[in-house]
């Protein structure tokens, strides 16, 4: 039995405003574009999200609603949905490592290729949300459901920019600090060259 999910926008819009493929497939990247809708409705808290989206369903946005899909939610999740699929829409996986395709030609991924797109997705989600969030901190008397919180939700409230918050492992002390709290690089793309 086939679900059917209403969302902000639609994967066509992923693809206009992304650097990712028209001819990419939604299935390649919907497990990713539902992620983004459920990050989404963490930033804008439950009530706002139902409301809204409900509007847009039932063709009833306001003006306010209109704007903060098309100029703030859109690109968000548009971002959102394109980095986290960045690994699987630029190399394919197989027993020889990760290569790029193009047809039934292979070519090994460059890793700062690769590292650049990483990074300039990321600081387009970073920007996005940031904005979003000012957006919404701005006009709660527009949108007075940002401020309600329903019981055991999560929300994301500000954007973390940059640096490094080292995690202090009680076992190990600090002997261990320099590489905590960073994420090593093979865990995001399978590169094994330690961590940035």
């Amino acid at each position: 039995m086939a679900v059917c999910k209403d969302y902000f926008i639609s994967t066509d819009e992923v693809r206009r405003i992304t650097p990712m493929s028209k001819g990419t497939e939604d299935a390649k990247i919907l497990p990713f574009f539902d992620f983004a809708h459920v990050v989404v409705e963490q930033v804008l808290g439950r009530t706002l999200y139902d409301i809204v989206l409900a509007a847009k369903v039932a063709e009833t946005l306001t003006a306010d609603q209109t704007t903060l899909i098309n100029e703030f939610i859109c690109p968000y999740i548009s971002w959102h949905t394109y980095q986290d699929a960045l690994p699987s829409l630029y190399m394919v996986f197989s027993k020889n490592g990760m290569h790029t395709s193009s047809d039934d030609s292979h070519s090994a991924v460059s890793e700062d290729f690769v590292r650049k797109l990483d990074q300039n997705a990321d600081n387009k989600v970073k920007e996005f949300q940031e904005r979003l969030i000012d957006h919404l901190k701005c006009n709660t008397d527009i949108f007075p459901e940002y401020s309600i919180c329903v019981d055991n939700e999560d929300r994301l409230t500000r954007t973390i920019r940059g640096g490094i918050v080292p995690r202090l492992n009680k076992q190990r002390g600090n002997a261990n600090a320099q590489n905590e709290g960073r994420r090593s690089f093979n865990d995001k793309f399978g590169f094994n060259n330690g961590y940035y």
